[in-house]
């Protein structure tokens, strides 16, 4: 969605927000193996997020600060940086993997 939100709107990140929201307890009990999912997640929305940010300097640099009001449009990247910090893959001991399996 990130990716997405380049070219359509940043309002589009919205949906993996309220997405965090809703699957929190999911998210927080992901296998260590999808580690590497989480860092092109971060990475891909953290990217977007700054060309953003960049953007909207340049606007209001150009409207003398008027255009700055459009730094409410990065909340949403911000929520899911911060979601993705959160639900980190644990590691999955292997005491709890017997566990599990029984």
């Amino acid at each position: 969605f990130a990716v997405l939100s380049l070219e359509l709107s940043p309002l589009l990140e919205l949906v993996p927000m309220i997405m965090f929201c809703v699957f929190a307890t999911d998210l927080k009990n992901q296998p260590k193996n999808l580690v590497w999912l989480h860092i092109l997640d971060i990475t891909v929305t953290a990217i977007v997020m700054v060309l953003f940010l960049a953007a909207i300097i340049v606007l209001a640099v150009f409207t003398f600060g008027i255009g700055a009001v459009f730094l409410l449009l990065l909340v949403p990247y911000v929520v899911v940086l911060i979601q993705l910090f959160l639900s980190w893959p644990k590691k999955v001991e292997e005491s709890e993997s017997v566990e599990q399996v029984v």
